[in-house]
């Protein structure tokens, strides 16, 4: 087994919003995950997205079920099949200042705004955020060291509303000292 710890840097272009899935009773209807009130990038949401990315370029180069089986190897699959890949939560380097935005739903049938339906929703600031990813390859595995690597620099949004300019980022990976 060979282990290996990398150091991510997310550099966040513009605002972003990652909810948090709580319903709270106030003024905003839709409020972003926080870790002792300060704004972070979740090591799930990292996650998803490099596995994902992941199954894209190994889908490139081998049929789905071979890719499927790799992946599991290193993510982490049904049954007994631990992760060998271990995020860390994302957290900024200065404190992030939180806007309000707001919105309106749009009945895209009609091509007109929904009635009653402005919604207002937290977002924060651009900035930079980092933390480690630690990997144990195997003999089968350390030969997708590249992909995985690039997986992650594919990473160039983060969070809902991408379509309202939300979550574009851009990523940095480099290998850290153990």
């Amino acid at each position: 087994m060979i282990k290996k710890a990398y150091q991510i840097q997310i550099n966040m272009k513009t605002q972003f919003h990652i909810s948090s899935g709580i319903m709270e009773k106030g003024f905003i209807d839709n409020y972003i995950i926080k870790k002792d009130n300060k704004t972070y990038i979740p090591a799930s949401t990292l996650k998803g997205k490099v596995r994902n990315n992941f199954r894209l370029l190994l889908g490139t180069k081998m049929e789905d079920e071979k890719a499927e089986k790799i992946i599991s190897s290193i993510f982490g699959g049904e049954g007994y099949q631990p992760a060998k890949i271990f995020f860390e939560d994302l957290m900024p380097e200065e404190q992030k200042e939180i806007s309000i935005r707001y919105g309106v739903a749009i009945d895209r049938y009609k091509r007109i705004s929904k009635d009653k339906a402005l919604f207002n929703y937290e977002a924060a600031e651009k900035g930079t955020y980092s933390g480690k990813v630690i990997i144990y390859f195997d003999e089968a595995t350390i030969q997708y060291k590249e992909d995985l690597e690039m997986a992650f620099l594919m990473v160039d949004a983060i969070g809902k509303g991408r379509s309202r300019g939300l979550g574009h980022c851009e990523t940095f990976i480099k290998e850290a000292i153990l």
